[in-house]
């Protein structure tokens, strides 16, 4: 009797640790690509940035470029924001972009990538695609090698 009580016991056990377990598992932050992120990569409910691109060396030349500046285009739920005219090394592979949002303020923090560096600079204008903003007036700011450069206003009907 003793041991069909202990056996008993160890299936409880078994049972309610294998139950909790699978709970656990559900949480749905399913992180699909494993980006050690803890995030639901599948949501896109939040804003993101759908893609970001770079122009050609405009001219290698700083006197016949004006300052950088920032413009903006709205169409079907994708905010483009366009940085011009920012300087950057001439033989430049990609500018990655990544986005941080709060309160309406958006902030762009360009990092250059060069795979084999010249000794020259290009003007470039760095394209930005965001989805999934929410209606309302936001700041953006756009940040290279980590100090502002340029910031604006967008209105998102």
């Amino acid at each position: 009797m003793k041991n069909l009580s202990v056996l008993v016991i160890l299936i409880l056990v078994g049972a309610g640790l294998f139950i909790f377990s699978c709970s656990q598992n559900n949480s749905g932050n399913d992180d699909a690509a494993d980006d050690d992120s803890g995030t639901d990569d599948d949501n896109q409910d939040e804003p993101y940035i759908v893609d970001t691109s770079n122009s050609d060396c405009k001219n290698n030349s700083k006197d016949n470029q004006p300052d950088d500046g920032i413009k903006f285009e709205y169409e079907d739920g994708i905010l483009t924001v366009i940085h011009t005219n920012v300087e950057y090394n001439c033989c430049l592979d990609r500018v990655d972009v990544q986005m941080q949002l709060e309160n309406f303020v958006i902030d762009l923090y360009e990092t250059e990538v060069v795979s084999a560096p010249c000794d020259c600079l290009c003007h470039y204008d760095i394209t930005t695609h965001i989805a999934n903003l929410e209606s309302g007036t936001y700041a953006v700011n756009i940040y290279v090698y980590g100090e502002l450069s340029v910031s604006g206003e967008v209105e998102i009907p």
